[in-house]
């Protein structure tokens, strides 16, 4: 029995310590990842709140004829003012593979989660005033605003972790975006003869399975504090329910702890690998 536990013993040793190597039938390996699938430039979005409808009351020089009107949710001036995503530092995986098939080099298995950020804020009125070019019954609230006719004093609350975490991540003080990647590769591995002994690039094709935390929308926002904004509210209210202390944290945590309720599949290809004795960079795309 000792024979035994000292055989399994040196045998789990070895493949740990040759997890990764160029003679390895089967292995383990650890990897550092870039990231370069995930390109989302800066939007300005507009935020609807389902049930919200916004009353004139509060607006500067409101015609006599605006009094009675209500406008709807499509056409209350509150967006999501979202700036480029950008890279981390942190970016890891791990895989394990075996190379025992006659007509291809390599089957691998591997996992990586990464993360960017972006500069995120939700911007909302705080003073909206009727110029005297505005039409004496009022038309849609978002074209007299975009026309001139209508001017609005915006304020805004942020959605970054250094803004609202007590606590910030190591190289991530902006808005979040965490991605794990699970997928099959088929590896070919590349010859180079001068550094093959060294280490070994190779490329890939296969699949991948993807969990991801999501990007502010109207429906998040709706579903993270709609819950206040909703019935018929003026520019007072609105302002009071945003800048509540508690709102930017629903905002955060519905952020940080969601994930897609449905995983989405994606083919990869062309990737590139450099491949040392244990550790291995790659760059998904």
């Amino acid at each position: 029995m000792e024979n035994l536990r000292k055989r399994l013993t040196s045998a789990f040793l070895l493949c740990f310590v040759y997890a990764g190597s160029s003679i390895a039938a089967f292995g383990i390996g650890i990897h550092y990842t870039i990231d370069g699938s995930v390109k989302m430039p800066a939007e300005n979005e507009q935020l609807t709140f389902d049930n919200l409808h916004l009353k004139p009351n509060g607006f500067s020089s409101l015609p006599e004829a605006w009094r009675s009107s209500l406008f709807g949710p499509q056409d209350i001036p509150i967006y999501f003012d979202r700036g480029n995503m950008m890279r981390t530092p942190f970016g890891l995986g791990a895989k394990i593979y075996v190379d025992i098939f006659p007509f291809i080099d390599c089957i691998e298995l591997s996992g990586d989660i990464v993360m960017f950020q972006y500069d995120g804020k939700i911007k909302y009125p705080v003073s909206v005033s009727v110029n005297q070019t505005a039409p004496s019954t009022p038309a849609e609230l978002l074209s007299m605003i975009d026309d001139g006719m209508v001017s609005v004093e915006y304020d805004s609350i942020s959605t970054n972790i250094e803004d609202l975490a007590s606590t910030a991540l190591p190289g991530i003080s902006k808005t979040p975006y965490i991605k794990l990647d699970l997928g099959i590769t088929i590896r070919k591995y590349i010859k180079i003869p001068i550094v093959g002994k060294f280490i070994r690039p190779y490329g890939g094709l296969g699949f991948d399975c993807i969990f991801a935390t999501p990007v502010p929308s109207a429906g998040l926002v709706n579903d993270a504090i709609g819950e206040g904004l909703s019935g018929e509210k003026s520019i007072s209210e609105i302002t009071t329910i945003m800048s509540d202390p508690e709102t930017p944290q629903k905002n955060y945590r519905y952020l940080t702890l969601t994930t897609h309720d449905t995983p989405f599949w994606n083919a990869h290809y062309g990737r590139s690998f450099i491949e040392t004795t244990g550790i291995s960079i790659r760059y998904l795309c």
